[in-house]
């Protein structure tokens, strides 16, 4: 797909230094031009830069970051930006092309997978890979929130020193809000017996967990391509939920099937609830104009939280 938009995107670019248009790319100004990948990303961005950077969300329409196919408009906003900040994992293969293929000494690039060092981490393997794969679901973990978004303010800052302060500024006051909600996280959990959680779905919450020392078994590795779990994946969870004792499975925003109603009816008791957590992958525009914002939707993962680990259910 990338090598097919690759000559068009290139004719666009070549047709504006040849015919002096203006149109296509986006004009440089006074403010940044930032193009975001995915929502966590845009709305850290946002908080930092309040009114001093135009900040462009790349996928905005609910679309799944596993399944995105690039337009030749998106490579052109990409390759003209002044900042591109992305997480650097399988699914951004595209992003690091289009910007080794169009370099520019003046473009900052941000790939947030090159702070995390040896706290990545690797996805269980489907099938057999000669490269090991992380896990890109980076941001589910508030401690890898705080981490990138400092990361983020000292590119910015470093880039805009006309707007530094007011990016440290913001910066240390989302950090703040962060820290606070990592401590509400981390209560649930340390005052949890609950060590555990079946997760009947596809699994990106392995940063959020792992911070916490809470040990989980899923239906599928990651953001996994298959929709079906095993006979063998469903007896397997539903042992799990007896033998640990857990009242409760796991589902995200948009569960495959009914994997989690599946393992309930082969438990013993058959009386476990059902609680989504919101991996904030698809989060639609309409949704971001309505107010939810990364902070929003970690609240809303907590409350689920909050009432499988401390036994409201």
């Amino acid at each position: 797909m990338l090598k097919k938009l690759f000559p068009l995107v290139l004719a666009v670019l070549i047709s504006i230094s040849v015919c002096g248009c203006e149109t296509t790319l986006p004009k440089k100004g006074d403010k940044l031009n930032i193009i975001c990948t995915v929502f966590p990303l845009y709305d850290w961005t946002r908080e930092i830069t309040g009114d001093g950077a135009e900040v462009s969300l790349l996928l905005k329409n609910g679309t799944d970051m596993h399944s995105y196919q690039p337009s030749a408009a998106d490579l052109v906003k990409i390759v003209s930006s002044d900042a591109v900040i992305y997480i650097g994992g399988e699914s951004d293969k595209w992003i690091e092309k289009a910007l080794d293929r169009s370099p520019d000494a003046d473009r900052t690039e941000i790939r947030l997978m090159d702070y995390l060092g040896d706290n990545a981490i690797a996805e269980e393997e489907e099938h057999h890979h000669h490269d090991t794969e992380y896990d890109e679901h980076v941001w589910l973990s508030l401690k890898n929130a705080a981490l990138f978004t400092e990361k983020i303010e000292e590119e910015l800052s470093a880039k805009d020193k006309a707007n530094a302060e007011t990016y440290k500024l913001n910066a240390n006051n989302y950090a703040e809000r962060l820290s606070r909600l990592y401590k509400e996280y981390e209560n649930v959990f340390n005052e949890s017996p609950v060590k555990s959680a079946i997760f009947a779905d596809r699994y990106p919450f392995a940063y959020l967990f792992s911070d916490y020392g809470v040990t989980c078994y899923a239906a599928f590795p990651g953001c996994s391509a298959e929709t079906e779990a095993s006979f063998e994946t469903v007896i397997s969870l539903a042992q799990k939920a007896d033998g640990l004792n857990l009242k409760y499975i796991f589902t995200t925003e948009s569960p495959l099937g009914s994997v989690a109603e599946t393992v309930k009816e082969n438990t013993k008791q058959k009386n476990q609830k059902i609680l989504r957590l919101n991996s904030m992958q698809s989060v639609t525009k309409e949704q971001i104009n309505s107010g939810t914002t990364y902070v929003s939707l970690s609240e809303y993962n907590l409350a689920q939280l909050k009432k499988a680990f401390s036994g409201e259910l």
